[in-house]
């Protein structure tokens, strides 16, 4: 069976890219910050498409329309067939494409999108034609067995909750903060200071520290990070509630952004550029055993922008 597996359903994915990081992935945040495919060209499955073990121009369009899948929690043993390399600060086990025995049953995944405007695209036509050939029941013999469950996760989607309009219900919030919304001079990159935050609501027992620097400009004020924004949230032990986070791209530098919350990787915010996106994240009581959550932006394309926290009682 080969499964194209949709980008919307894959768990903590990276967006496809054909340029590799440039110099640095700590210094420059552009593009995805992976460095390319390694792959072996004798594979039967790349039989029927040209490749060398390393990515050329055939693989332009296919990256740029694809997403790759994180691997990380796979058994040792699954060696992807396409496999993308990650840069050396975050060195995920990544894979745009994957076989493997599961259950009774022989299973060929590719998270590259080869459905889609296919009569203008001949190096897609042509991958899937070798996919698609590879299947006979001679060559096609995965050695890896994999547990339904772990499928499960793999496309178990974003944990994600996104949400267009300002989030309904938070008049009374225990903590609500709009992010740099003191500061008077506009266009100064600034360290961040918790005065310079319009703190709008703070309920006893709560409060707020972040990890980022500070921007105002006419259109908003933020706080940003090039690394790795974080929020830290206080909270009596034991809260349960949700927590809302607006990113704001307003000047549209595309940028991309994985989220992880109270310890859990949440998936990947492809884009939040025009009016921005609110996302909304549950916090649990285990979430909040030890008196605080934290809240990380980190940004694989350009630097992280949030504007605003709120923060609401269960």
């Amino acid at each position: 069976m080969l499964l194209l597996a949709s980008p919307k359903e894959l768990a903590g994915a990276i967006p496809g890219s054909f340029l590799p990081v440039f110099w640095s992935p700590i210094w420059f945040k552009g593009g995805a910050g992976t460095m390319s495919i390694l792959c072996d060209p004798k594979h039967p499955a790349l039989k029927r498409f040209p490749t060398e073990m390393h990515t050329n121009w055939q693989w332009w369009d296919l990256l740029k329309r694809s997403k790759t899948m994180v691997l990380d929690d796979a058994p040792a043993g699954l060696r992807p067939i396409v496999q993308m390399v990650d840069n050396f600060s975050r060195n995920h086990r990544l894979g745009n494409v994957f076989e493997a025995k599961v259950g009774g049953g022989k299973l060929l995944v590719c998270s590259i999108d080869l459905q889609s405007e296919l009569e203008n695209r001949p190096e897609a036509r042509q991958l899937l034609r070798s996919l698609t050939g590879y299947m006979g029941p001679s060559d096609f013999e995965p050695k890896q067995e994999l547990e339904v469950g772990w499928l499960d996760k793999l496309f178990a989607g974003s944990a994600i909750s996104k949400l267009m309009e300002e989030p309904r219900g938070v008049e009374g919030a225990v903590l609500r903060v709009k992010a740099a919304g003191k500061v008077t001079e506009l266009n100064k990159a600034e360290p961040w200071r918790k005065e310079a935050d319009e703190v709008m609501a703070k309920g006893e027992g709560f409060d707020y520290a972040v990890r980022a620097g500070t921007w105002k400009d006419n259109v908003g004020s933020t706080w940003h990070s090039g690394d790795n924004l974080e929020v830290t949230i206080t909270c009596p032990k034991g809260f349960a509630g949700k927590v809302y986070v607006h990113l704001h791209d307003w000047n549209n530098q595309g940028r991309v952004a994985e989220v992880r919350f109270a310890g859990k990787e949440l998936g990947t915010l492809d884009s939040y550029a025009g009016a921005g996106v609110w996302l909304g994240l549950a916090v649990t009581a285990e979430d909040s055993a030890r008196g605080k959550a934290v809240l990380s932006v980190r940004p694989t394309r350009a630097n992280a922008h949030v504007d605003e926290i709120i923060l609401v009682r269960q």
